[in-house]
């Protein structure tokens, strides 16, 4: 039986609109919907603008959204028009078993039911077609900033330069990552220092953090002890 915290986060058949972020533009209008589930998005059109791991292949773009859609407490937040074409996107589900922050969700001392605490971050992306509108803070208001699901956990964010479409922007990918943690930033998410593998292959790359207001105190001391796995100081 799926525990009561991996229920999926979908919470109405088209998610939840937020009337307030609604962005008009040149008779334009752009909407954010956040926990959109799958059935919804299956309906929906990828801008040709999106898609910057997938070379810009829509289809494969689109199923990866509804691959995390599916997900046990995965959530899409979009930005979409109202020709229901998908123009951006924010995406967070669990962290995967493998990452050492995992040990935080399974069942301890500290977390003696398995309760999901910890989750990552999978992306934010807007539309080429549609960068300059502010889309980006917006979508990142929409997943966190009024979304009390967030208030115990904390998420991760490995941002990794080899992502970025710093090129197309026109600027080098160290004025791309000041740019991306700003947005970031917006959602209350900090850079923290960390000896993952990932993160050390490259000077560009950030590792966000963002602790929601009511994760235990113990959850979040053992977090700050995996942040550097050779910890002489045996925090």
């Amino acid at each position: 039986m799926t525990s009561p915290d991996l229920q999926p986060l979908a919470i109405a058949p088209a998610g939840e609109l937020l009337e307030d972020l609604t962005v008009e533009k040149d008779g334009r209008g752009i909407f954010f919907r956040r926990r959109v589930p799958a059935a919804y998005l299956e309906q929906m059109q990828v801008s040709p603008g999106l898609g910057i791991f997938f070379r810009y292949d829509g289809e494969r773009q689109k199923e990866t959204l509804l691959k995390i859609a599916r997900m046990d407490c995965g959530n899409i937040v979009i930005a979409q028009t109202s020709e229901a074409e998908i123009v951006g996107y924010v995406t967070s589900h669990p962290i995967m078993p493998e990452e050492r922050w995992a040990v935080l969700n399974q069942p301890s001392e500290i977390n003696p039911q398995g309760t999901l605490f910890v989750c990552e971050f999978g992306a934010v992306e807007v539309s080429r077609q549609y960068r300059g509108w502010g889309l980006s803070t917006r979508l990142m208001r929409a997943a966190f900033g009024t979304d009390s699901w967030y208030a115990d956990k904390i998420v991760v964010s490995t941002e990794l330069a080899w992502h970025w479409d710093y090129e197309q922007a026109g600027v080098n990918k160290y004025a791309y990552r000041n740019m991306l943690r700003k947005v970031i930033s917006s959602a209350d998410f900090e850079a923290l220092d960390t000896d993952e593998p990932n993160i050390l292959m490259d000077p560009a790359n950030m590792f966000m953090v963002r602790i929601g207001p009511e994760v235990p105190s113990p959850i979040q001391q053992r977090f700050f002890s995996l942040l550097h796995k050779d910890n002489r100081w045996g925090f």
